[in-house]
C-alpha cells in the first residue's frame, strides 16, 4: 500500500502536466489597436522615458479602435 500511493501521485502529476496548453503558441496581442487622447506633458514624458512607466491613470479613455488582425 505504501509504494501504491506514491506511484497514484506519480500517474496524476504526470497527466496533469499533459494537460495545461502552451502559452508560446497562445495569442499574445490584441485583435483591435486602440487609439488614446493625451496631453502634449505625457507626450514628452513617454517619449523621454521608456514606455513601462505608462502610469495606468493616463490611458483610461480610448478616443477609438480599429481592428488589425483576424
Amino acid at each position: 500500500m505504501k509504494k501504491v500511493i506514491p506511484s497514484i501521485l506519480f500517474l496524476f502529476l504526470a497527466f496533469q502536466g499533459f494537460s495545461q496548453t502552451r502559452l508560446s503558441s497562445s495569442r499574445q496581442s490584441s485583435f483591435y489597436t486602440y487609439i488614446y487622447k493625451i496631453s502634449d506633458t505625457d507626450a514628452k514624458r513617454f517619449y523621454e522615458k521608456e514606455l513601462d512607466e505608462i502610469g495606468d491613470g493616463t490611458l483610461t479613455k480610448p478616443v477609438d479602435s480599429f481592428k488589425t488582425d483576424d
